[in-house]
């Protein structure tokens, strides 16, 4: 997707007519949303990252102005300004710290703020333009990237936060003025339990905290719905003897899914099995009549720059009329339709605390399980 952005980029910039960057500024604003975040390889960098990691300025600036988050975080958890500060390119530095990139706080929980990276490298003027900013505009800025800045706006600082005097029924915290952000206490049903009965015992106490339902069993019982569901239809086959994966047995899917991280196991077979079957299904579509004639796939590309809006609408129709057709094709599509997106899905959304993406996987999820155990 990089090459593919600078090479249209490079296009526009050298296009004789005036209007042709324009274009290109809007198409970039129109895939903001969807490229700026979901869109990321298997090291969860994103196009601003590979941007900076290149010292590619001018496709910086170009993402910067149609609005890219400056402060995305990979998996490692580095931010566009991290990598600008490794690569030791001050004049991307200064640019991104201009478009508030942060450089320090909270949001480096991962590995090294870039201010800790540029002390450790020596890199005195990178440190004295961070350093420069007052720390009141840091927090500013972190509050404006995770609440918006409005639902903190009573939020004060630390030394301002009083201890309330001993109450009747014990200790009470007044942990700070902002009662909109509660911290998340992230557990399984006896943890929730828990956090729950203290609270209820002493609202006053541990009215802080939020019970949250715990990711690592839920994904568990998501894989094992899967295995309960698609199994026998030959799933599990291919998973344990076609692929090779000769510890995920059936007893890994079931009783011991929480045991020598068998997890992870099943996990990945549902995420590779959900790719196999993909792979699979991308070759019969391909040869099946719904698949766009040539003159479809460029009027496509003249439209929008690429394929993708032809070859959507007709997988659809191709899936939706072989399941209506096929008991079998339903059952088998079912894996790349519905059990390896729904784990996808909620392993992105706990990853990167999409609290929108979450709640659409329980509304799918929740009928699910209550019919496959009732079953």
């Amino acid at each position: 997707m990089y090459d593919y952005v600078v090479k249209k980029m490079w296009r526009a910039v050298h296009n004789s007519d005036s209007s042709a960057f324009e274009q290109f500024l809007h198409e970039m604003d129109e895939k903001r949303c969807e490229w700026d975040t979901s869109v990321t390889d298997h090291f969860g960098r994103t196009i601003m990252h590979a941007a900076v990691e290149e010292n590619n300025e001018t496709l910086v600036r170009t993402l910067l102005h149609v609005g890219f988050d400056v402060n995305s975080l990979e998996g490692c958890g580095a931010s566009p300004l991290t990598l600008a500060v490794l690569n030791k390119n001050e004049k991307l530095v200064k640019l991104l710290h201009e478009h508030f990139a942060l450089s320090c706080g909270p949001l480096f929980a991962k590995m090294p703020s870039p201010l800790a990276i540029a002390k450790a490298m020596e890199l005195d003027d990178i440190v004295k333009l961070f350093e420069s900013e007052p720390d009141s505009v840091e927090d500013s800025l972190l509050w404006q990237r995770f609440e918006g800045g409005h639902a903190c706006e009573n939020l004060v600082h630390d030394d301002e936060v009083e201890i309330d005097e001993v109450e009747g029924d014990g200790f009470a915290y007044n942990r700070s003025m902002c009662k909109a952000c509660p911290t998340i206490i992230v557990g399984d049903n006896g943890t929730n339990k828990v956090c729950r009965g203290v609270r209820n015992r002493s609202m006053s106490a541990y009215g802080w905290c939020s019970e949250f339902p715990g990711d690592m069993h839920t994904k568990g019982y998501l894989c094992e719905t899967c295995f309960k569901v698609l199994g026998n239809g030959g799933f599990h086959y291919m998973i344990h003897t076609v692929m090779k994966r000769v510890k995920v047995t059936q007893e890994a899917f079931g009783k011991k899914k929480f045991q020598e991280q068998n997890l992870s196991r099943i996990k990945e077979a549902v995420r590779d099995g959900g790719l196999a079957y993909g792979l699979a299904a991308v070759q019969e579509f391909k040869k099946s009549a719904y698949f766009p004639s040539e003159s479809d796939l460029k009027a496509s590309l003249r439209r929008s720059g690429s394929h993708n809006d032809v070859l959507l609408d007709a997988c659809k129709k191709w899936l939706h009329d072989g399941a209506a057709e096929d008991a079998s094709f339903r059952y088998h599509s079912e894996l790349i339709t519905l059990f390896a997106p729904l784990l996808d899905l909620y392993c992105s959304a706990t990853k990167n605390g999409n609290g929108v993406s979450r709640e659409t996987v329980w509304l799918i999820l929740l009928p699910i399980l209550i019919f496959v155990n009732s079953a």
